[in-house]
């Protein structure tokens, strides 16, 4: 089973808050998407992601896990950014914000 992300009780305090969260899917390298699609099913793993972001009712997506596609020299190792990496994911993170 996929685990629940994120959990009823972020969502929770984040209503009570009246906070509008922000969620990241965080940036794959290539290989890492390869060996993942290999072992999962991409259509169940967006099903269950969709429906987790979905229980935050005006929570706001980035979905960059394909955002430094091609880009291995972004990353430390298959599934770890590096600083250039976290760099550009910060950019992309705030531009979000921005919007």
């Amino acid at each position: 089973d996929l685990p629940s992300f994120p959990t009823r009780r972020s969502s929770d305090l984040c209503d009570a808050k009246g906070v509008r969260a922000l969620l990241v899917r965080f940036p794959l390298s290539d290989e890492y998407l390869l060996a993942l699609n290999a072992r999962l099913d991409p259509a169940e793993v967006d099903a269950h992601i969709e429906a987790s972001v979905a229980r935050f009712g005006t929570a706001k997506l980035i979905d960059a896990r394909r955002a430094f596609s091609g880009a291995p020299e972004l990353f430390a190792d298959v599934d770890h950014l590096n600083g250039a990496g976290a760099m550009r994911l910060t950019r992309l993170v705030a531009g979000a914000l921005a919007r």
